[in-house]
């Protein structure tokens, strides 16, 4: 296991510094845009590779190796695959262009997933480390409340780094609120927020008011944006969480549906009031966008025949182009696009990748009472059946990788220090 003393432990404050980075890198990148005048800074992946180099240099003076568990090795190893297919298409390919491949690369999120998990799969954090880590994850959740309060009372369209958004009415349903995770990525608002609640909530057991407030703080951002994959994903952390422990099951699971229902109704009454409409609500709540899933479906049946061992490279041929018809950008679905884009070679890659950090996950909960890896896992395979997020570099993959690891270190089974020990 990982606490074996063959692997090297980063644990120097650089290393710390890239986790606390992470931990509020939406509101460390808003900082840095309004003082740079630059949106997602370019120097994170050579950042990266710098402190993996050190890594590396680390593991052999002290005679010791990097930890890369079966999931990252395979994840590797699909990372590769993608980048052979960049050197594709910018060296050998249509584009032509070294210049290209290099700016592309340093920008591949897929390249940055690996680079970040490697190095979060082999940083040790203290009992100290860790109760900082969960503080700056309810920081992040409280800005994010808000923020999105600032963006009802003003508009979508406040503090918003994507200027599209400016130019759009801000009663279109299709402008949701993105809180101030927007500075990290489209997606991090839906992938992440769910997944760090279901992973610090074992950790407030005994600090009732700062889990009650980071619940409602995660629902009330969530339900805010109105995007129905977020609701589900929320609704089963809360669902799910009391399950996973015998004591008081029946209890917290009214008590957490209860809060369910009052961020819905609050929802509803809020939009009476402020700069949404209910128009605008019903709209969104009753929309036929499920049809983009079907077309998904129907479409990947159609093509997946024409590119099946190695895919298309990540890009819409032609044919699906013609097919879409404006209907939808790409396979709407995720765990169907992997397979399009990346045929059965790189599909399986990832799929195999996914599978064994939820088998780790699960006996980590097994062996030590944690399920709150697995049910972070669990909302992340929701969101990609109706949406194509399947970047591991969201913030809450950081902080699953880190908790997990932190577990193994700390193993007590019967009595599990992350419920006896007050964290936050």
């Amino acid at each position: 296991m990982y606490a074996s003393s063959r692997y090297i432990k980063l644990n120097s404050k650089l290393d710390y510094a890239l986790v606390y980075w992470v931990a509020l890198f939406p509101l460390v990148n808003m900082i840095i845009y309004y003082a740079t005048g630059k949106l997602f800074p370019i120097f994170f992946i050579p950042f990266l590779f710098i402190l993996v180099i050190l890594a590396i240099i680390q593991s052999a003076l002290s005679n010791k190796v990097i930890h890369m568990p079966p999931y990252l090795i395979l994840f590797g190893l699909f990372a590769l695959y993608r980048t052979l297919w960049l050197f594709n298409f910018y060296i050998i390919g249509t584009y032509q262009s070294n210049w290209d491949f290099i700016f592309i690369l340093i920008r591949d999120r897929f390249l940055k997933s690996f680079l970040l998990l490697l190095l979060m799969e082999n940083i040790f954090l203290s009992d100290h480390e860790l109760k900082k880590v969960i503080y700056l994850i309810i920081i992040i959740i409280g800005c994010g409340l808000f923020y999105s309060t600032l963006q009802i009372v003003y508009g979508y369209s406040f503090l918003n780094p994507f200027a599209a958004y400016k130019n759009l009415d801000v009663a279109d349903f299709s402008i949701r609120s993105q809180s101030i995770f927007v500075w990290a990525n489209a997606q991090e608002l839906g992938m992440s927020v769910p997944m760090l609640l279901a992973l610090i909530l074992p950790f407030l057991e005994k600090r009732k008011f700062l889990r009650l407030f980071t619940i409602i703080s995660s629902g009330i951002i969530i339900f805010l944006n109105m995007s129905r994959y977020m609701q589900l994903t929320f609704t089963v952390v809360l669902l799910t969480y009391p399950l996973t422990y015998k004591k008081h099951r029946a209890r917290e699971t009214i008590y957490n549906t209860f809060i369910i229902l009052i961020l819905l109704t609050s929802l509803i009454a809020v939009t009476s009031v402020t700069v949404l409409s209910k128009d605008s609500l019903i709209n969104r709540l009753t929309s036929d966008s499920y049809r983009s899933r079907l077309l998904a479906v129907e479409l990947f049946k159609k093509f997946i025949g024409e590119n099946l061992i190695f895919g298309t490279g990540g890009v819409n041929t032609y044919d699906l182009v013609r097919e879409l018809d404006g209907r939808s950008s790409h396979i709407h679905v995720g765990w169907l696009s992997i397979f399009y884009y990346y045929g059965l070679l790189g599909g399986l890659l990832y799929i195999s990748s996914f599978i064994l950090l939820i088998r780790d996950t699960y006996k980590l909960g097994k062996k030590n009472s944690y399920w709150g890896a697995t049910i972070a896992l669990l909302t992340f395979a929701i969101a990609n059946m109706t949406g194509t997020s399947l970047y591991l570099d969201f913030i809450g993959f950081s902080i699953l990788v880190l908790i997990k690891n932190f577990i193994i270190q700390h193993p007590q089974p019967e009595t599990p220090t992350y419920i006896n020990k007050e964290y936050a």
